[in-house]
């Protein structure tokens, strides 16, 4: 009756992987890294190149390695003051050298140009890295903090590394692995800041020069000692690319100027993503430099970093009553209108309606004053104090410019797809007469803020006549931007203002007509002079639409 039960049918068991990579192991999924080798599937899949196989460990292990990690990370707050030597990949003393922690005046920079150019890397992987890679330990080693190399291991101490110690260990392998830990030679490091300051910075002037290079000229490492954030830094290098020389690009290991701008950019981008810098100040300081970063591959990348620095700047708590007491004041007042010019500019080349309105943005703060930057235009290394005074008034006319765009970008880019409201008359009455004030304003800024610029003796000279050609660009642009909505509008409603829209056109034809051969002539100054980098993507597709819109038979012919 009973049937007797008979052994079980034995079941080929899945065995499980013996370890996993850090990616599959957070997400608590199946990895195939020790079996099939990394990048494991999953990886791939994700599009991942930083997969890493995590050790199998047992509890006991784990249990040594905390107690380990623990006495790691205690001697990471105290390190050892007397220790002024680093070890190499060999283990053995590496000599360094000291540097001058005196700033160079105007008359010359020979200091930075005369570093040695070894490369160097802040954390050097052996050529047999299979066990740091495979131990979690090793990402939080002394070795990887710039303050335990010594004032003298590799000229790096200035840079901030306390964070490093402070982040998970699979975000800290992340980051040496992806080289975000890694640095140009100093030679090539020296040249990459020497144009920054020189092109980059009187635009963005987020950064107090003097300071700066107090601290990377700084011969002494010290707790106490002011220290530049890693994040900026990387994202200053990355700004800084387009005006390297191709020789220094590849002293730096890089075939060309897109490589290392891609690669600063990756390795900025992994020291956002992982939280490595929390300042806000800093956060926002280098989203706004990384707004210079544009590639076809992902394109709406400036403005997703232009709105991570306003949302960073609005972090730092500036607000609409800044407190005179605030002893990051300045900073904060420079930052909030680097990335006001920058927010505007962007907006304006790419025909879009601001995010970052006038409602967000406290207008309580007046313009940086000379007096907020006298040890700027002072001790500058690269500019005499008149050169440098009249840089800071560029950036003024840029910030009076910024305030007049709002409303231009505004109103002119109030349409969706190139297609006008329809308004009533009175409402159209209103817009026509918002234009003509704007158009007014303009006409006033170049009167009283830009013209007087030019005559200086030295505004086409170098960095100064670059700036003030972009700034005009800019300008010229607001104007033709401002007549083509003004002609939509005219267009759009023939059948209520058919008798005066001839004598509403024809000015505007005019306007339309200088703008563009304003933006020509610019645009001559840059070709002339071999300086076409500089030019902004955004004017150029400007030039061909204003061209096109200006052509005989065109909307906007005097005919």
């Amino acid at each position: 009756m009973y049937q007797t039960k008979g052994p079980r049918p034995t079941e080929k068991r899945i065995r499980r992987a013996a370890a996993a990579c850090y990616r599959c192991h957070a997400r608590k999924v199946r990895c195939d890294a020790s079996i099939l080798g990394y990048p494991c599937t999953n990886c791939v899949l994700d599009g991942r190149t930083d997969c890493t196989l995590r050790p199998n460990a047992t509890t006991r292990f784990k249990n040594l390695k905390q107690s380990q990690r623990r006495n790691t990370v205690q001697g990471l707050v105290k390190p050892n003051e007397e220790e002024h030597t680093t070890l190499n990949s060999s283990g053995e003393p590496c000599e360094t050298t000291p540097q001058s922690a005196m700033l160079p005046r105007a008359s010359g920079f020979p200091e930075l140009l005369e570093s040695p150019r070894q490369t160097e890397t802040i954390y050097e992987c052996e050529s047999n890295a299979s066990t740091q890679i495979l131990d979690p330990l090793s990402v939080s080693s002394p070795r990887m903090r710039l303050d335990s190399l010594g004032a003298s291991s590799s000229g790096q101490h200035f840079i901030d590394l306390n964070a490093l110690s402070l982040l998970p260990m699979s975000d800290a392998h992340i980051l040496v692995t992806g080289g975000c830990l890694d640095m140009p030679p100093k030679s090539a490091m020296d040249v990459f800041l020497m144009k920054y300051f020189l092109l980059v910075h009187p635009s963005v002037p987020i950064l107090n020069e003097v300071e700066f290079w107090n601290t990377y000229l700084q011969s002494e490492d010290t707790n106490y000692a002011p220290k530049i954030s890693l994040f900026v830094f990387q994202a200053m290098l990355l700004s800084s690319c387009a005006f390297v020389p191709v020789e220094v690009i590849q002293q730096c290991g890089f075939n060309d100027a897109c490589e290392a701008r891609r690669t600063f950019y990756h390795r900025a981008k992994m020291l956002y993503d992982t939280n490595f810098e929390s300042d806000p100040l800093a956060r926002a300081q280098g989203a706004l430099l990384l707004t210079f970063h544009t590639t076809a591959e992902d394109p709406q990348a400036t403005m997703t970093w232009n709105m991570c620095a306003i949302h960073n700047a609005t972090a730092t708590g500036l607000g609409l009553h800044p407190s005179l007491q605030d002893p990051n004041r300045c900073a904060k007042k420079r930052l909030w209108w680097s990335i006001f010019v920058r927010d505007r500019f962007l907006w304006l080349g790419r025909h879009r309606r601001p995010q970052f309105t006038s409602a967000n943005f406290s207008l309580n703060i007046d313009y940086l004053q000379e007096e907020e930057m006298t040890n700027e235009i002072t001790m500058s290394p690269f500019y005499e104090p008149n050169v440098k005074r009249l840089l800071l008034k560029v950036f003024q006319a840029q910030c009076r410019l910024a305030v007049i765009l709002t409303d231009v970008i505004t109103i002119s880019f109030s349409a969706s797809d190139g297609d006008a409201p329809r308004l009533s008359l009175q409402e159209l009455d209103i817009y026509l007469t918002r234009i003509k004030q704007l158009r007014a304003g303009l006409a006033q800024w170049e009167e009283t803020v830009y013209s007087p610029l030019h005559h200086t003796g030295i505004a086409e000279l170098g960095t100064v006549g670059i700036i003030i050609n972009l700034t005009a660009l800019h300008y010229q642009t607001a104007r033709m931007v401002l007549g083509n909505y003004e002609t939509l509008l005219v267009e759009s409603h023939l059948d209520m203002i058919q008798d005066r829209s001839a004598s509403i056109l024809l000015p505007v034809a005019k306007e339309l007509k200088d703008a563009v051969f304003q933006i020509t002539q610019k645009l001559g100054y840059f070709s002339s002079r071999n300086l076409t980098e500089h030019i902004p993507l955004s004017v150029s597709s400007l030039r061909s639409k204003s061209r096109r819109e200006c052509r005989p038979d065109g909307p906007f012919s005097l005919n």
